[in-house]
């Protein structure tokens, strides 16, 4: 059987699994960052270039050069939707790095000299344009936009000059070297795009994993090999039913499989409800022997679309509801995948959690009562923001 894979930061269904990525801010608009240093002023520029859709990135905008003196004339050479940095002639970097897909945003922080003079984030008002870098300060200047224009249009930002605001006062460069950017010994660091196990109270914990199919955009993944077991596949829940028809915008629904939960070699019942909606979260509910799919449907129903509501309700009957928490996701969106593991049922909770820098997974053994107990946690080591 196919492994089942949990991708860090992104959406798919995969051999059954689903999983979640934090959308980006708007579906037409995405940003970039590059750097520029004049060896003939001894200034540098962190410039940050806005795109439609899949359209090359826009640094420059009809400005007066009486700006920055011209220095976002100079033409980019290394725009970049990760990093970007470029030294001076005296030996100072000045380096950017930009994390896209983020709930709040698209982050990104700047390092001078080793040190981080800023982490913000590219929203809605808040739209950069260059940081100014001297060698007694920097300053901000971003997009001045009209009250209620809340995506920077690249299109006529291109056609008509776009108001810009730069800071009048230089904001000193200061503090200590960052250790986590720049550490003392870079091999104490994962590398980043890597998997590492952060609690391990069973020995196959390292064996999940494995790295990542030829031509993937990711290093490694979370997945349940052949030779340890296997997973519940899409093609093995029932197609949904909604349980709330008249409500087409949430369209929470549920699913049913058969399972040996218990690892008694009886197969029962899983009945895994779907919140729908944007950003989707699930529970799991194991009713006890006799309860019909109808009778499930119709305690969960009770409730109303009242998510919390619900699992309590399933809870009163005093069947088993495996939630998010004692995970640490708690009530946030997640998605559960059913595995068997050396013939022993578990579950793998994933998601993106994006303002995280270093996203979790864990598997968890379910007790009876929707008590879980930590088995493997994983985290993705992303780069440093």
């Amino acid at each position: 059987m196919t492994a089942i894979r949990i991708y860090f930061a992104s959406f798919a269904i995969c051999s059954g699994l689903m999983f979640w990525a934090a959308p980006a801010h708007a579906d037409y608009f995405s940003s970039w960052v590059a750097t520029t240093c004049d060896p003939q002023s001894g200034r540098a520029a962190v410039r940050f270039g806005y795109a439609d859709a899949d359209a090359p990135p826009l640094f420059i905008v009809q400005e007066k050069p009486s700006l920055d003196d011209g220095i976002s004339t100079i033409p980019v050479t290394n725009a970049s939707q990760r990093d970007a940095s470029c030294k001076l002639k005296n030996g100072t970097e000045v380096k950017i790095r930009l994390g896209t897909g983020y709930n709040e945003g698209d982050q990104f922080s700047v390092w001078v000299n080793g040190i981080r003079i800023a982490h913000d984030i590219i929203g809605d008002d808040n739209l950069p344009y260059e940081i100014l870098v001297y060698p007694d300060g920097y300053r901000f200047c971003k997009f001045r936009l009209p009250l209620g224009d809340w995506v920077y249009d690249v299109t006529a930002a291109a056609q008509k000059p776009t108001p810009i605001h730069c800071e009048t006062t230089l904001t000193p460069i200061s503090g200590t070297r960052d250790l986590l950017e720049y550490p003392a010994d870079p091999r104490s660091r994962p590398q980043t795009g890597s998997i590492v196990v952060t609690k391990a109270n069973a020995p196959f914990c390292h064996e999940l994993i494995l790295p990542a199919p030829p031509n993937a955009n990711f290093k490694f993944y979370i997945g349940v090999p052949e030779k340890l077991g296997s997973s519940v596949g899409a093609d093995e829940w029932s197609a949904p039913v909604y349980l709330f028809p008249q409500d087409r915008a949430g369209r929470a629904s549920v699913s049913t499989v058969l399972f040996d939960f218990w690892d008694n070699g009886q197969k029962v019942p899983i009945y895994l409800f779907n919140s729908g909606g944007t950003f989707t979260t699930e529970f799991a509910v194991v009713p006890d022997q006799g309860a019909t799919k109808d009778d499930v449907i119709q305690v969960v129903a009770s409730a109303g679309n009242f998510w919390e509501a619900s699992q309590k309700a399933a809870t009163t009957k005093g069947w088993s509801v495996y939630t998010a928490a004692g995970t640490p996701y708690d009530q946030e969106a997640i998605g559960i995948t059913f595995t068997r593991i050396h013939n022993a049922s578990y579950l793998l909770y994933g998601a993106s959690r994006g303002s995280e820098n270093d996203p979790t997974t864990v598997l968890m053994k379910p007790q009876l009562g929707g008590k879980l107990t930590p088995v493997c946690v994983f985290q993705e080591k992303r780069a440093h923001f």
